[in-house]
């Protein structure tokens, strides 16, 4: 019997391909998911989904990912990411900025 693997660490970082664009389909697949976090709170008021979604992402995402998706955000300001997602990876960004800073 096979076992299937739910965690998304080992899919995330299986196939490091590029696609036409020069994108990973790691990056590709991390805005999939933060976009699915920030769909989740999307009948919250804006200021709590992306709250939550920022929470989300720092809590549960291993800090690869999360580096991952601040540097998609760095080069290529997020494209994909919806208005939410946009606003959580930033909200972290800023954060992990700051903390680099002091």
């Amino acid at each position: 019997m096979t076992a299937l693997c739910l965690s998304a660490i080992p899919n995330a970082y299986t196939e490091i391909r590029s696609d036409e664009e020069g994108e990973t389909v790691t990056t590709q697949r991390l805005v999939h998911m933060a976009n699915q976090v920030a769909a989740f709170f999307a009948s919250y008021p804006e200021a709590e989904a992306i709250e939550g979604t920022a929470n989300h992402l720092k809590s549960f995402w291993d800090p690869r990912m999360r580096r991952e998706i601040e540097a998609h955000l760095a080069e290529k300001a997020g494209a994909g990411l919806s208005h939410v997602a946009l606003e959580a990876v930033k909200r972290i960004a800023q954060k992990d900025a700051a903390k680099k800073s002091a």
